[in-house]
């Protein structure tokens, strides 16, 4: 099995959960400057990490719904080989 396919079912080129986690953890690595800022008490600093925040979360929750559709697919795609 290579990186795009296993047991027959193709991963969408499109989303890649990999990579929104990369991308997450790269948004997650650019917001601690402005985290720092929040904690010295400036609160236009705060408000742009909790923007990032809910950004993350989104990205995040989005991860969760492409391994569902994968584990989904590929119980799928077992019971079909079984009958």
């Amino acid at each position: 099995m290579d990186g795009g396919q296993q047991r027959g079912f193709e991963m969408s080129e499109k989303i890649r959960s990999s990579d929104i986690i990369e991308e997450a953890i790269k948004e997650l690595e650019l917001t601690i400057r402005d985290a720092e800022k929040a904690d010295a008490g400036n609160i236009s600093a705060g408000i742009r990490v909790r923007k990032r925040m809910q950004e993350v979360i989104a990205k995040l929750k989005n991860v969760r719904k492409v391994i569902s559709d994968i584990k989904h697919n590929l119980k799928a795609e077992k019971q079909k080989e079984e009958n």
